[in-house]
């Protein structure tokens, strides 16, 4: 019989201990989805900014295209040149 209460006994103190470790357990678990919450705030807030940011480059990258390129600007440079000299020589 006393093999019996001690095994009773046993077993209730491994019950009390898995019952606080399960309550500790659920308040990790509680502080884990509010942590979870901010950082869904977070990751709204990176995504609106990305958004925002595509639509910057997008347009960035529209202004770029219609640059002169380099020979566009070297052949004005001559077509300048060219012009002036032809004229140096109708002015006198």
């Amino acid at each position: 019989m006393q093999a019996l209460e001690a095994n009773q006994a046993e077993f209730r103190a491994s019950v009390v201990r898995l019952e606080n470790a399960v309550s500790a357990l659920s308040a990790k678990v509680d502080r884990l989805g509010e942590h979870l919450e901010r950082l869904s705030h977070t990751v709204d807030r990176i995504g609106e900014k990305v958004e925002r940011l595509i639509v910057d480059v997008a347009e960035l990258k529209g202004r770029v295209s219609q640059l002169p390129t380099t020979i566009m600007l070297i052949g004005f440079t001559l077509a300048v040149l060219a012009g002036s000299g032809i004229l140096k020589y109708y002015v006198r």
